[in-house]
C-alpha cells in the first residue's frame, strides 16, 4: 500500500491543482515487445515532450481527461531511458528491452 498505482495519479491530475505529471507503468522494469505505448497524466495546460534515451521524440497537450498517449514507440535492446517533461516538471523511467525469442 505503500506504492501509489497510476489510477492514484490520474485522479490526482484531474482534482488536485497542485502542477503534476506522472509517467505510467514506472514498475515495470522488464519488457519484452519491441514497440510500448508510452501514457502519462499531466493537469498543465503546457505540452509534455516524450524523450527516449535522450532524443527527443515528439510533444502532445493532454486531452480534456489530463492523459497524453504516445502509441508504439520503439524500443532499442538493452536499457532504454524514457522521460517526460512539461514546463519545469519531468518524470523518467528505464526499462529493459529483451527480445523473447
Amino acid at each position: 500500500r505503500k506504492v501509489k498505482k497510476d489510477a492514484y495519479y490520474f485522479y490526482k491530475a484531474n482534482w488536485n491543482p497542485e502542477p503534476m505529471l506522472h509517467l505510467c507503468g514506472k514498475r515495470m522494469t522488464s519488457i519484452t515487445n519491441r514497440f510500448c505505448d508510452v501514457i502519462g497524466f499531466c493537469n498543465l495546460p503546457d505540452e509534455v515532450t516524450l524523450a527516449l534515451n535522450g532524443k527527443v521524440v515528439s510533444g502532445l497537450k493532454p486531452d480534456k481527461a489530463k492523459r497524453v498517449l504516445w502509441k508504439d514507440v520503439e524500443l532499442r535492446p538493452g536499457k532504454n531511458v524514457i522521460r517526460l517533461s512539461a514546463g519545469r516538471l519531468f518524470d523518467e523511467t528505464s526499462v529493459v528491452y529483451e527480445d523473447a525469442k
